[in-house]
């Protein structure tokens, strides 16, 4: 039944140092019965270089890479407790466009991103980035100090109210795959220097509802098809950055989305890339929009980009 469903593709870093990412990605095969597929990209030397000028030989660094990879491919095996099937590639060459070539036969990607007071590197918001805009099926960034789940609350930054449908249809699945509340979260902000200025109290409390009863009316067909989903919808008066790094130290997960400019590269907004590099939870970028209407059954295989 395993070998039916694409793998979960896990990035593997340079370091075993930490392994939020594996851990992550683990937990979620076992809970979904997919197979977990590891894999390491090794970045091949600037063009003109021979194995002279390196301070490492080829084979040296063949022999490293094999030996990590091996190492945390038997790492997951003790994480899944056999569960699921683990299998371990090693590449050359760019790391994000080897990870998006293997991300077109994955279910999604999960990677490890550094935490953005800490100098070691794992992998770079550069990195996460570059795969969240590119890659064909969502992204899992996970900051390298994550210590696991605490309230299995999963938190949707919606942008465009009564547009990101996929974005929601797929924060209700992952809630509930995990027994856990959704909250929708809408940040706006007008500098305080303007507020009394500019938004009259009134208008501003009665704004504020109507944007309320509009996402409500977004969630409405998806509330009836997750009956058993408990959903909070958060406004917060707040950057919007700010707001959903804030909101990560008390979640599971956060929820982004992702617009294609073009049938190759998708647009990351601001606030995806500042969570990218600063979210204290994982942070999964999945398609805003989507083409059709997905069945709850088949949430976990075929929401946003599968």
């Amino acid at each position: 039944m395993n070998q039916k469903k694409r793998p979960i593709l896990v990035a593997i870093g340079d370091s075993d140092e930490h392994d939020a990412a594996l851990r992550y990605a683990a937990e979620e095969a076992v809970r979904d019965r997919r197979p977990l597929r590891l894999a390491h990209v090794m970045h091949t030397p600037r063009e003109g270089m021979f194995p002279e000028q390196l301070l490492i030989s080829f084979a040296a660094v063949d022999l490293a890479a094999s030996s990590l990879l091996r190492s945390q491919a038997d790492h997951a095996a003790h994480l899944t407790r056999g569960a699921v099937p683990v299998t371990q590639t090693l590449r050359r060459g760019s790391v994000v466009d080897q990870l998006v070539e293997l991300g077109e036969h994955a279910h999604h990607v999960v990677l490890q991103h550094r935490q953005q007071a800490r100098m070691l590197r794992i992998f770079t918001g550069s990195t996460a980035a570059g795969l969240a805009a590119q890659a064909a099926v969502p992204v899992v960034s996970v900051p390298e100090l994550w210590s696991g789940p605490s309230n299995q609350d999963v938190v949707v930054a919606l942008d465009r109210v009564g547009r990101d449908d996929a974005l929601l249809r797929h924060g209700f699945a992952e809630a509930r795959a995990r027994g856990g509340r959704l909250t929708v979260l809408h940040a706006w902000f007008v500098p305080a220097i303007y507020d009394d200025a500019l938004v009259d109290k009134t208008d501003l409390h009665l704004w504020q509802a109507g944007v309320r009863v509009r996402i409500e009316a977004a969630l409405l067909p998806l509330r009836a098809e997750h009956p058993q989903v408990d959903v909070h919808v958060e406004l917060v008066h707040m950057r919007p950055a700010d707001a959903v790094v804030e909101r990560s130290g008390r979640s599971d997960l956060l929820v982004l989305g992702r617009r294609w400019a073009s049938p190759r590269n998708a647009h990351l907004g601001s606030v995806t890339r500042a969570a990218l590099r600063e979210a204290r939870c994982p942070v999964a970028v999945v398609d805003a929009v989507g083409s059709s209407p997905v069945q709850p059954s088949e949430a976990r295989d075929t929401v946003s980009a599968s």
